[in-house]
């Protein structure tokens, strides 16, 4: 009987710390948020600040790289890969990339922004230059201030290379070991 007892008491311990585990206080209320501040109003911006609309003497950017470039005699030189820009922000050149084949053994051809003129044939505008392909051919490679200091750099370390090679055999030969 007092085995029963006791388990009893186990029993009754277990369940009543089980229900007090269940049965929780409250938890603290964090206090009210203060209502938002009224936003202030947002100005609108001065006049004359956004552009609206293209005009009709205006072209986009966009629209010129990318565009086939042909000669007086209709045949295709290149495309223009890209605009040269001064200090001032205006356009003073186009990039011609000519030659190769899907983009392999192509080169940059710079020309004036003089030189460029847009023709528009069948609803197509197109970008004709005074040049011929043999012209086009022999020009000089464009060279961008990133390629110019990549040679001077690969220059520079041929020319401290061939100086170290040369200090190398001028160097007199190590005496042989001495034998004793």
């Amino acid at each position: 009987m007092r085995m029963l007892t006791m388990i009893g008491a186990s029993v009754a311990l277990v369940l009543a710390s089980a229900a007090a585990a269940q049965t929780t206080s409250p938890a603290p209320q964090a206090p009210a948020a203060k209502p938002p501040a009224p936003a202030a109003t947002a100005q609108p911006a001065p006049s004359g600040t956004f552009i609206n609309t293209q005009a009709q003497n205006e072209k986009l950017s966009s629209d010129i790289i990318g565009m086939s470039v042909v000669n007086r005699e209709g045949e295709t030189l290149g495309k223009i890969a890209a605009l040269i820009l001064d200090q001032n922000d205006k356009v003073t050149g186009v990039i011609v990339s000519v030659g190769g084949f899907l983009g392999m053994g192509s080169k940059s051809v710079a020309l004036p922004w003089q030189s460029v003129k847009f023709e528009t044939k069948d609803r197509k505008t197109l970008v004709v230059i005074q040049l011929s392909n043999e012209q086009i051919a022999l020009a000089p490679d464009y060279k961008t201030l990133a390629q110019q200091r990549n040679e001077q750099e690969a220059q520079a370390m041929r020319a401290l290379q061939q100086q170290q090679q040369q200090q190398g055999q001028q160097r007199p030969a190590a005496p042989a070991p001495k034998t004793q």
